[in-house]
């Protein structure tokens, strides 16, 4: 669907001109939203032949009108003592030969990281940078994430869709065909898609069991990374326009809050935010267009320097797993060639939680 807003940040279905909340200041409790705009058409990008709709069942936890994944695949997690206090740096770093990323990765439960190679394919690589071809038929992987149920999910945002490779088949499923500009890509626990559309300036949600697609935020300008904070009630979205970030409250499926701009300090030091992350005591990591990575502490209003070489694009960022060597403690950066390894000493945040919303 496609729904024209204008620069000023909306919410759901209602594309109005109403600013963002104040800095610092909380969104109030919205109503309930009905969400989803109608079926999708699903196509198996193999065959051409209709897909079956995705690895649903019955496990997961779900929420009203969500998903309900086959159950949630193995990553490792462990305690995190946040308390304790966490590194300001400076942090270690290294490139892993071997490897290659021409955009966005992501780590399987297969212990593999997953990355587009220049023609667009999927590559898998491991640890010690043995890659190995995975999925083909992207005309361009921008973004991609795994489902709880190992599901990956990719936006081809040349060819204007989001597609899903079926952990269990290796089917290639079209969850939408109408996103005009697919960008980043983040998944709930429930397993429902949230990417950001670029050229239309907002964020959808998918459901990968109806294909139904509803409009979560508009008037964001160049959506580009998103990402759940560490309660997976707040998701994150930045820009390319600019260095903003801007927070929307979720409460579960078609129920969100208004978004609000996430206060910053002053003089921030990046120009544009392209990937994002979170780290296991809410911390956020925002991955600089141009040659850095920094961390934001939103409550103390601190920002720590990651990483910068001066000469890298960056424009993806994850955390490690735990599985085939990439560390649960590290920070791994697409720099469009290689990936870079950073020792942040801090996890990510869950993957995923048991109850949600």
């Amino acid at each position: 669907m496609r729904i024209g807003c204008s620069m000023a940040i909306s919410f759901a279905f209602a594309c109005t001109s109403a600013p963002p909340a104040a800095i610092g200041s909380n969104p109030p409790e919205p109503p309930d939203q009905t969400g989803g705009t109608g079926g999708l058409v699903v196509t198996d990008t193999d065959t051409g032949a209709a897909g079956s709709g995705g690895a649903g069942g019955s496990g997961g936890s779900g929420g009203t009108g969500g998903t309900a994944p086959t159950g949630v695949v193995g990553f490792p997690y462990e305690e995190f003592d946040c308390s304790a206090g966490i590194s300001d740096g400076p942090f270690e770093n290294r490139i892993l030969a071997g490897t290659g990323s021409n955009e966005d990765i992501a780590l399987d439960q297969d212990g593999y990281l997953l990355a587009a190679d220049w023609g667009n394919n999927i590559i898998r690589y491991t640890h010690d940078g043995v890659g190995s071809a995975w999925a083909t038929a992207f005309g361009d992987p921008t973004g991609m994430e795994l489902r709880p149920n190992g599901d990956l999910v990719v936006a081809d945002r040349s060819n204007g869709r989001v597609v899903m490779r079926e952990y269990l088949t290796d089917a290639l499923i079209v969850l939408d065909g109408s996103i005009s500009s697919p960008n980043g890509i983040e998944i709930a626990p429930d397993g429902s898609v949230f990417v950001t559309d670029s050229y239309a300036q907002g964020v959808y949600r998918i459901d990968p069991e109806t294909f139904e697609t509803e409009l979560v935020v508009g008037g964001i300008p160049s959506a580009d990374g998103l990402t759940f904070d560490e309660t997976y009630h707040t998701l994150y979205v930045g820009t390319l326009a600019g260095p903003e970030i801007f927070g929307v409250p979720v409460n579960g499926p078609g129920d969100y809050g208004e978004p609000y701009a996430v206060p910053l300090p002053d003089d921030v030091p990046w120009d544009f935010v392209d990937g994002m992350q979170v780290d296991r005591c809410g911390n956020l990591y925002i991955a600089d267009f141009y040659y850095s990575v920094w961390r934001l502490d939103i409550d103390a209003q601190v920002i720590t320097k990651v990483y910068d070489d001066g000469v890298s694009i960056i424009p993806a960022i994850r955390f490690g797993t735990g599985l085939g060597g990439w560390d649960s403690l590290k920070l791994y950066a697409s720099t469009y060639g290689q990936v870079v390894e950073i020792d942040v000493g801090v996890p990510g945040k869950p993957r995923w939680p048991a109850v949600w919303p």
